[in-house]
């Protein structure tokens, strides 16, 4: 009768089962990089849209196109509106932006804005925010312009700010250049100084 050496067949499990495990690691590590790469595809989906949609009110030169400037300068105008109704509300709540030391921060997962856990009036301006969605929404939108236009005016020369684009092609721009995130993070203001600055501070409460 023929036998087979021990070793012989427990050197052939072991090889069979490191095989399998091998291709089991493989197959696993395959379907976790299609995965990411399918969050990664809908993020930048996300990112696209929301670009798009900041983009939609600029206003167009005459043939239908945009410039870096035009989107600064909609963002200036659309900050300094926000700021007046801003400081005019809050003062006939019997609150002074410029002396009580306030700083407004976003909270990217929920859209919430909030005042500095220090403030005296904490409580009476979150609750101004959650009474005026639409000022909440404001300032996001600001806040996100902020980002996209800080970007331009780091990366662009003048003239590049100043050239004219499809609405497209400004678009693409800006997700190649922003990053799948980074208009997903947090932001604020601070007001002072007779002023309020935006530009997407990563404040937080």
């Amino acid at each position: 009768m023929t036998t087979i050496p021990i070793e012989s067949s427990g050197y052939g499990y072991t090889y069979q089962r490191s095989t399998q495990a091998r291709e089991e690691s493989e197959a696993a590590q395959a379907e976790s990089t299609r995965n990411t790469r399918r969050r990664e595809t809908g993020v930048m989906s996300g990112v696209k849209e929301l670009i798009d949609d900041l983009l939609s009110n600029v206003p167009r030169t005459s043939n239908g196109r945009l410039t870096f400037d035009s989107v600064i300068n909609y963002r200036k105008g659309q900050e300094k509106a926000w700021d007046e109704r801003f400081k005019a509300d809050m003062a006939e709540l019997g609150i002074d932006t410029e002396k009580s030391g306030l700083s407004l921060s976003l909270d990217p997962s929920s859209g919430k804005v909030s005042a500095n856990a220090n403030h005296p009036n904490k409580v009476t301006i979150d609750q101004y925010f959650i009474d005026n969605p639409d000022m909440a929404e404001q300032f996001t939108e600001n806040v996100q312009l902020g980002k996209l236009t800080s970007l331009a005016e780091r990366k662009l020369t003048l003239p590049e700010l100043r050239q004219s684009l499809s609405a497209q092609s400004m678009s693409i721009w800006f997700e190649a250049s922003a990053g799948a995130s980074s208009l997903y993070t947090g932001g604020g203001m601070v007001f002072g100084g007779g002023s309020a600055s935006y530009a997407g501070l990563n404040l937080r409460v």
